[in-house]
Formats: structure tokens, C-alpha cells, sequence
């Protein structure tokens, strides 16, 4: 990124709520993945992260935003360093509630991590299980089929294996399912969504 696009960045992200929503509201779409960070996306309504941490809630046909409130990370007592913070936006049909997940990972031996939940609906964040599998990978959840999905590897001594990681909305319960098999010498980066289903690139 050029120097002068990110002083832009920066200086849109200490703009107040209501200017920043006014100036969603009046940029082109594809305008505004240049001047903010897109966490997700679901029915219509878009994440927002700004440059200063800050989530944005939007809704571009409403022009309506929320600022959510601030979840201070937990650091475990061995480590104060971050290696990585990744979210996922999705909707809990049960519930009928959006629900925002942040995993943060630490650099710790065991790479720890922190999983954190936001409800729309009471406005909240609370602690919930740590990341199971393995790490990560430093991309934002997707959500297909009331779950987030996550590109996980999981590395030992004699081995690094990838798979992909998910949350059930619903349940807050974590399951992993096996990479499609995929001709010799061919590897993925991450994973997206397509009609509705996984798929990798």
C-alpha cells in the first residue's frame, strides 16, 4: 500500500461514526473495500474493521451503521504478543441473531488462543471455548450453513497438516472437515464461498 493511501486510511478511521457512515453511504461498492477493511458479510448488512480497530456495522440500504462496543484481549500470563487476529460474521437462524467471532492468537509455545462472541442481538461480547485445532490461517472466517469456516494447519514434529475449522453459530460448537482430495502437487492458500459452498484457491 502507498504511502498516501494509507494516511487516507488512517485518517477516515478517526472520523466520527456519523461521517463515516455518511461516506459509506456515498461511496460506490467497490469503492469501498480501497478505504476500509470488509471482515464479512451476511444478508445484505457488511463488517466493517477501521484502521484503528474500531467494528462498524452497515447497512448500505439503510445507510444505517453501529459502532460495536469494545472487547479488551485476554493475554494469558506467559505472552503479550499477538501473532494473528481473525474474525467471522454470520447469522444464527435459531436465535435469529448476528453473531461476530474473534480468534486471537498468541505466541506462546502451544500458539493459545482467545475466541471471543458478539450478539447484535444484546449488544455483548462473552468468552467462549478456545480455537481447538491448530492455528488459524490469518484470513476472516467464512459462513456457509449457519457455521464460520476457517483454513486451520496443525503442526508437530513430523508433520503440518491443513484442514478446515468451524463454529456452529447455533450450537458454539467447533468442528473440522477433511480437505477434498486434490491431484498430486497441487495446494491451496484459503478458502471462499461460491453458490452457496466451500470451496478453496
Amino acid at each position: 500500500m502507498e504511502k498516501n493511501e494509507k494516511q487516507r486510511n488512517r485518517s477516515l478511521s478517526n472520523l466520527p461514526l456519523d461521517l463515516i457512515g455518511s461516506i459509506l453511504s456515498r461511496l460506490p461498492v467497490n469503492s469501498i473495500y480501497v478505504y476500509f477493511n470488509i471482515v464479512g458479510s451476511c444478508n445484505g448488512l457488511l463488517l466493517i474493521n477501521l484502521k484503528n480497530d474500531a467494528l462498524v456495522l452497515w447497512n448500505p440500504s439503510t445507510r444505517v451503521s453501529r459502532e460495536l462496543p469494545e472487547s479488551p484481549i485476554e493475554f494469558p500470563t506467559c505472552s503479550r504478543k499477538c501473532l494473528s487476529t481473525v474474525y467471522g460474521f454470520g447469522y444464527d437462524s435459531f436465535a435469529d441473531d448476528y453473531k461476530l467471532v474473534r480468534v486471537v492468537t498468541f505466541a506462546t509455545e502451544r500458539f493459545e488462543t482467545e475466541v471471543k462472541l458478539y450478539s447484535l442481538g444484546t449488544n455483548s461480547w462473552k468468552r467462549i471455548e478456545d480455537f481447538p485445532y491448530g492455528v488459524p490461517n490469518k484470513s476472516d472466517g467464512i459462513f456457509v450453513n449457519g457455521a464460520l469456516h476457517w483454513l486451520v494447519y496443525l503442526e508437530n514434529d513430523l508433520v503440518c497438516l491443513y484442514f478446515v475449522s468451524y463454529l456452529d453459530l447455533s450450537e458454539e460448537k467447533y468442528g473440522w472437515l477433511e480437505l477434498p482430495d486434490y491431484e498430486s502437487g497441487q495446494s491451496f492458500c484459503d478458502i471462499g464461498v461460491l453458490g452457496g459452498c466451500l470451496h478453496m484457491y
